[in-house]
């Protein structure tokens, strides 16, 4: 999960204490969450739990395909996706702030043809990446002089 807060909303008794509590406490008139939703029960638990002690006034959903098709790659797709968007709708994600990314992991179906059993470790930091630099994008939008934070 990546949450995102505008700077220009922020006042200066607003407190970002991420490292060392994991804890947010906001004043801001705007605040912005962005969720990766996996269509699990981890990320759907994290971001009720975000939501309800954020109360973000703008919420947005990030889910990732890795679908390389006719391969055995991604094979949960389907579920994954189906409950990913429910758990959006549950959140108040609306329609146009569902954003899927279909980034295939063509070189792991490769390495799956050649061994069956192999993993593609370190997956989450190309979804991480992915999902930074849409939302570093999307906050531009908000705050076009780029003083927007990510955290």
């Amino acid at each position: 999960m990546i949450l995102g807060l505008q700077q220009s909303y922020l006042s200066k008794s607003d407190s970002l204490n991420l490292l060392m509590n994991y804890e947010i406490s906001c004043e801001s008139k705007r605040l912005v969450a962005y969720f990766m939703l996996s269509g699990g029960l981890d990320s759907a638990v994290a971001a009720f739990y975000a939501k309800k002690e954020l109360r973000p006034e703008i919420l947005k959903a990030i889910f990732i395909s890795r679908l390389v098709e006719g391969a055995d790659v991604h094979k949960a797709y389907l579920k994954e996706k189906l409950y990913a968007k429910m758990h959006a709708k549950w959140l108040g994600v609306s329609e146009k702030n569902f954003y899927e990314f279909k980034i295939p992991f063509s070189w792991y179906s490769d390495f799956k043809r050649k061994q069956a059993d192999i993993y593609p470790y370190g997956r989450n930091l190309v979804y991480i990446a992915v999902a930074a630099s849409f939302i570093s994008m999307d906050m531009k939008l908000f705050d076009p002089q780029g003083k927007a934070y990510l955290c």
